[in-house]
């Protein structure tokens, strides 16, 4: 393997992103060192519940 630094436009990355503390996570490309922002949750998906939203009621009704 070359020790060479690749650009941005040869390489194929592979991501090393932070694990999910708010709305982002940031990540660096294990092999060109490229740093880039991903979002934790996508808006509509359910994940990302405002305020006002209750979380299900688990008990049992017996």
């Amino acid at each position: 393997m070359s020790n060479e630094t690749q650009t941005d436009s040869q390489c194929v990355h592979h991501w090393v992103i932070e694990k999910p503390n708010g709305p982002v996570s940031y990540g660096k490309c294990k092999n060109c060192g490229e740093h880039s922002e991903f979002k934790n949750s996508i808006q509509g998906s359910g994940w990302d519940r405002g305020p006002g939203t209750t979380k299900p009621d688990n008990t049992d009704n017996d």
